[in-house]
């Protein structure tokens, strides 16, 4: 189980089990094309659809702590910084449903994306800083897929 806590500074607890893929299964798969919680692809796809991803943390999230809250609180809850912790609670519960060894494997992958990410991130922000025309600042396609 891990924690996040959303912009009104609410905390959630997150679980992913055999019950909630089963869950996450039925209810995301309604329309006929499947989705399944363990798709390799998923982070992805989760990344690019913000609203998605707001509606799949919904099911995984306890509910039982903030009885109130409707699924439309919660997504409003859910923006920026919200979002970032969220996405790494879901990541990192998602790698503790595996066993040790994928888990591991899954574990040094994701460091890898991230710190390669992060390397990005900082070169491209100083070279935009150190740039001396527009032209130069649109040059970097791959930020505005």
């Amino acid at each position: 189980m891990r924690l996040f806590h959303d912009d009104a500074d609410r905390q959630w607890r997150l679980s992913i089990n055999v019950a909630t893929v089963k869950r996450v299964r039925r209810i995301f798969s309604e329309g006929g094309e499947p989705f399944d919680l363990l798709d390799a692809d998923l982070p992805i796809k989760l990344a690019n659809d913000p609203a998605l991803f707001a509606d799949l943390l919904w099911e995984l999230v306890d509910k039982s702590q903030h009885p109130g809250v409707t699924p439309e609180q919660f997504g409003e809850a859910l923006g920026g910084d919200a979002i970032e912790r969220a996405s790494d609670a879901f990541v990192e519960e998602l790698f503790d449903f595996f066993p040790k060894g994928r888990r591991d494997l899954n574990r040094a992958i994701y460091r890898k994306i991230k710190k390669t990410q992060a390397a990005l991130i900082e070169k491209t922000v100083k070279d935009i800083e150190n740039s001396t025309s527009l032209e130069d600042v649109t040059n970097y396609p791959e930020l505005l897929e």
